[in-house]
């Protein structure tokens, strides 16, 4: 349930990404362009589209590399 809605996330805050190109292990910075400011965008996009508030010590970037990586984040919080 959580992947196509970070996928969607992801396409809203870059439209020129492909779709087909927002797969789990994607490298949110490497592969899919996105840099601490828009980590920052998607990270509320999330809590918005989720209804969820992240812990700020869920929140380093270190740890969020791919979209597998958001997705187990949003994961944690979403019942």
């Amino acid at each position: 349930m959580s992947e196509a809605l970070i996928v969607e996330c992801v396409k809203g805050l870059i439209p020129s990404l492909d779709p087909e190109q927002i797969k789990s292990e994607a490298k949110l910075k490497d592969e899919l362009g996105i840099d601490s400011l828009k980590m920052v965008e998607l990270l509320v996009n999330l809590e918005e589209r989720f209804n969820i508030m992240f812990d700020e010590s869920d929140l380093d970037p270190g740890l969020l590399g791919s979209v597998q990586d958001l997705e187990n984040l949003v994961n944690r919080y979403v019942k």
